[in-house]
């Protein structure tokens, strides 16, 4: 008891030697073997924390705390085969709905899904008075239950049998598309795209269904004539059923070329302009991929401005337009030769917008864009804050503002105006209670650039801190989702949090602890060092730099295997600690940056070359009264090194 306190209390050495006295006094006792792993659990120690409630159970089988315990541990270790095997011994002393739930979770995990699918029947059965959405959520879970088994069949008719009980009407749809396609039944997926299209006709994704449906894959990169011709024909039909919908006009700019294309987005940029849409770049700045294309765009936008000018119409109507649309028409060809990097002209046109109207906010955005793309930082810095005056209750361009200041190595500043909608917690803005991660990582990467160590270190850690949090914290909805009915939004959050460290603020964070730590460790490792230098290490608390980041290298690397740039900085880790194989696999994703894969491999091959030792000669005894000084244990045998 006195340990479980002092653990609570943030007492962690002396928690963990009284629990350790506490089992060497009484190695049989349970009540000591679940402390330890409830120790172990608060210090996110999840791995000892299993095996000490194992051997809890060893002394104390039937124990429902100490099994339940076990049950959370296991799923939070991805141990689902051993959670089934913990459930089902719950199940067998105290059948509760949770109970059901967890064994039916950790079953469907361990991809058993015709056990998952007979437990849910057990929990509805031995359940009373569920409620409605607790019976939708029993039933939608057994329907993908039957799907992730393949029993494509059987998950329709399983879905048509329990219609009415099924309130989610968006997971019913999306079941019956899957299901159907699977078994190659387009027309029921046409149809069920016709329902989607109808409850929301901008949603991209079930036009992304539909196209699939009428066999078009959409992940190509080129497609025929023939495909674009059908492709056309089907986003034509589905314009004229929904003609407010931007959506298939938007969808008709990917796949059209030439002519065709010009004609359509003609449409769009008329359309879009003359309602003064904001985002009317954001949507099509996927085209500018191709060249072709961005001639025909250029070629519509600058004879519509032209008329404009003169005749305040665009060039193929009559109909006269508000002086308003001018200013929205230049906005886009600002952004439009902004991402041609035609710098200049995007700065003449977008100060044209802001001459012709001063008091719009985008217009000032778009400017401090491009300022920033010209490597202007100051002045884009400046441009930003005209844009924040404007508004100043709108908290998303302070804190765009604040980033611009940031990038022009303005850190007080900044700080200053983030404080006018974040409130100070100790003399610190609470942004790190926020989990305000951008902030977090334009601040390490200002300090690192200024050669601040320490302050770049800390912010870095802040970032890694929020991801170990948000993963630790899912340990709590273990047991509290399921308590509550709803399985399907826990196995969500599963999935979800097995894909969290591939977030790329975590990749961004782990790059600047990387580069952070290998500073660290070039200056400690350094025989002589200049007063500036020594400045730099004060306030560093770590002894072993290397060390921590071969742990943000190795997860990294898992995670972010894809990315360069996490490669380019965890190669000298993996170097330096003659890890070889890692360090070769990250060294071919070097290739394209020749001179850092070149550099690197010089390192690889000096270090390499370092570290070769002659093997020791030695004989093994399979005698264990070889000498002890001369020996090594290899159970039940003992290598002995020859002199």
């Amino acid at each position: 008891v006195k340990s479980l306190c002092l653990s609570a209390l943030k007492k962690r050495d002396e928690a963990y030697a009284l629990i350790k006295l506490a089992i060497a006094t009484n190695i049989t006792s349970f009540t000591c073997w679940h402390a330890y792993g409830l120790i172990s659990q608060a210090d996110k120690d999840y791995e000892n924390a299993r095996k000490s409630y194992q051997m809890a159970l060893k002394f104390d089988k039937e124990n429902m705390q100490i099994l339940r315990d076990l049950a959370i541990a296991q799923m939070q270790l991805r141990d689902f085969e051993g959670a089934c095997e913990t459930n089902r011994a719950l199940i067998q002393h105290r059948p509760l709905p949770q109970h059901w739930l967890s064994f039916a979770a950790s079953a469907y995990f361990s991809r058993d899904y015709n056990l998952a699918f007979k437990l849910i029947d057990s929990y509805m059965r031995t359940s009373k008075n569920l409620l409605p959405p607790e019976l939708n959520e029993a039933f939608a879970f057994q329907a993908n239950c039957l799907y992730s088994a393949k029993k494509y069949e059987e998950t329709l008719a399983f879905l048509k049998t329990n219609e009415a009980k099924l309130l989610d009407k968006d997971y019913y749809l999306k079941m019956e598309y899957q299901a159907s396609f699977e078994m190659k039944n387009y027309d029921k997926c046409k149809s069920v795209c016709a329902t989607f299209l109808k409850r929301n006709p901008e949603n991209f994704t079930y036009y992304d269904m539909l196209l699939k449906a009428n066999n078009i894959d959409t992940q190509k990169a080129t497609f025929s004539s023939e495909e674009v011709a059908s492709i056309t024909k089907i986003l034509e039909e589905t314009k004229k059923s929904f003609p407010k919908s931007s959506a298939p006009l938007s969808l008709l700019l990917k796949y059209t070329q030439g002519s065709d294309f010009a004609k359509t987005f003609n449409e769009y940029f008329k359309g879009g302009s003359a309602r003064a849409l904001p985002s009317l770049f954001t949507n099509v700045k996927n085209l500018y991929d191709d060249p072709k294309k961005v001639e025909l765009i250029e070629e519509v936008v600058m004879k519509h401005l032209e008329s404009l000018k003169t005749k305040s119409t665009f060039s193929d109507s009559a109909e006269e337009q508000d002086p308003t649309v001018q200013v929205w028409v230049l906005l886009y060809i600002a952004h439009h030769f902004d991402a041609k990097k035609d710098y200049k002209k995007a700065l003449a046109i977008i100060d044209e917008a802001i001459e012709h109207t001063p008091t719009l906010v985008e217009s000032y955005t778009a400017k401090a864009k491009i300022l920033k793309h010209m490597d202007d930082q100051e002045k884009a810095a400046e441009t930003y804050e005209i844009a924040r005056n404007l508004d100043q209750a709108d908290r998303y361009l302070n804190a765009r503002a604040s980033k611009y200041l940031i990038r022009n190595g303005k850190i007080e500043e900044a700080e200053k105006m983030m404080a006018l909608f974040v409130r100070e917690v100790n003399g610190e803005l609470n942004v790190h209670e926020m989990q305000c991660m951008w902030y977090e990582l334009e601040l390490g990467n200002a300090y690192l650039k200024k050669g601040d160590l320490p302050s770049a270190l800390k912010m870095f850690k802040y970032v890694e801190l929020h991801f170990n949090t948000i993963y630790d914290d899912q340990f709590d909805f273990h047991y509290y989702a399921l308590r509550k009915g709803n399985i399907n939004a826990y196995v969500d959050m599963i999935h979800w949090e097995d894909k969290l460290y591939s977030h790329k603020y975590y990749g961004s964070g782990a790059i600047g602890l990387l580069r952070c730590y290998l500073g660290i460790h070039e200056l400690k490792t350094k025989p002589s060092k200049t007063e500036e230098e020594e400045k730099k290490l004060v306030g560093i608390e770590e002894k072993a730099p290397l060390e921590e980041a071969y742990k943000v290298a190795e997860k990294a690397v898992k995670h972010h295997g894809n990315n360069p740039e996490v490669h380019k900085f965890a190669t000298p880790v993996f170097i330096e600690k003659q890890q070889w194989s890692l360090a070769l696999k990250s060294l071919l994703f070097l290739k394209s940056d020749k001179e850092t894969f070149l550099s690197q491999a010089d390192k690889f091959l000096e270090q390499n070359k370092k570290s070769e030792k002659k093997s020791t000669p030695c004989l093994l005894y399979t005698s264990d009264a070889a000498d002890e000084r001369s020996s090594v244990d290899l159970g039940g045998r003992r290598i002995i090194k020859k002199k």
